[in-house]
């Protein structure tokens, strides 16, 4: 899995993101590469802006990607740094937790800040 991989896998659960990639996006570089960690940093505000709402199937997708990344060192780094972290403990959170990873619940507790 690639950087591009996982852009495409995130235009087919969510199509309206690619409007939202194609815009202001300061994770491409001028030769139009970018990396997996751009791609999750730039999924991550629209995450914030649309998860209340995403169907449960579209919840359950991004969590399988996730999943799909936890395989590969590089890209759990991504997608646990330039994603996860970034929502932890906020109401994007609670929206996409029931559907990660134990592993990935996980990581998640040590970026929540306590009651």
């Amino acid at each position: 899995m690639t950087a591009a991989d996982i852009l495409t896998d995130l235009f087919r659960i969510q199509p309206s993101f690619r409007a939202y990639w194609e815009h202001t996006n300061h994770f491409v570089g001028d030769d139009g590469s970018f990396t997996a960690c751009g791609v999750f940093s730039q999924f991550t505000n629209f995450f914030r802006a649309h998860h209340e709402k995403m169907k449960k199937d579209e919840l359950q997708a991004i969590a399988a990607l996730i999943s799909q990344c936890e395989k590969n060192e590089s890209l759990r780094e991504a997608a646990y740094a330039c994603f996860l972290e970034n929502i932890a403990g906020d109401p994007p959170d609670l929206t996409l937790s029931p559907f990660l990873s134990t592993q990935a619940i996980e990581f998640c507790t040590h970026w929540r800040t306590a009651p």
